[in-house]
């Protein structure tokens, strides 16, 4: 095999990894953006959630009719807000 064949076999080789590197390139930036576009909407949902959680909770203050695990979760709720609401103050103070 002569020394120009093996270039121009070699040359193929490079082109073939070029354009099999840009495909990936191209994937890997369609995928990072679907996982933000995913990520986004995930947090949305949480919201979403708690918010409907947080419903669920004020309906069922008036309804007095509590057993004592579900006055233990509230309570545990209510607990967790005061702390990420003392870790803002904390925050804002510093």
């Amino acid at each position: 095999m002569s020394t120009d064949t093996q270039i121009e076999i070699i040359e193929e080789k490079l082109q073939a990894l070029l354009t099999r590197y840009k495909r990936l390139q191209k994937e890997n930036t369609n995928l990072k953006e679907e996982l933000h576009e995913t990520s986004t909407q995930l947090a949305l949902h949480k919201k979403e959630n708690e918010k409907l959680k947080q419903q669920i909770d004020v309906a069922n203050i008036g309804a007095n009719n509590w057993s004592e695990t579900e006055k233990s979760n509230l309570n545990k709720r209510i607990d967790s807000y005061l702390k990420e609401i003392e870790k803002c103050l904390e925050y804002l103070n510093s």
